[in-house]
């Protein structure tokens, strides 16, 4: 988890309506600052553009959207 304990930052993308649309999305507990939610917003971004996606993580997302997929139809 980026930005510490207190802070919450996920990523999220969804390409059924709006190709290559990407959201992100970051949340404090009580008390936390604005600021401290942006540095995490750019280390997640920061991290994306450094590091790349592993095979197996790759594989984790496509599993779950498989899942979800399914899911959703039932």
């Amino acid at each position: 988890m980026f930005g510490g304990e207190n802070l919450g930052v996920s990523a999220d993308q969804d390409a059924r309506k709006y190709a290559g649309a990407f959201k992100l999305q970051a949340e404090g507990k009580s008390g936390v600052q604005a600021a401290d939610l942006e540095t995490a917003v750019y280390e997640v971004f920061d991290d994306l553009r450094t590091t790349p996606v592993t095979a197996e993580e790759l594989q984790k997302v496509k599993n779950q959207l498989r899942v979800d997929n399914i899911r959703s139809w039932t």
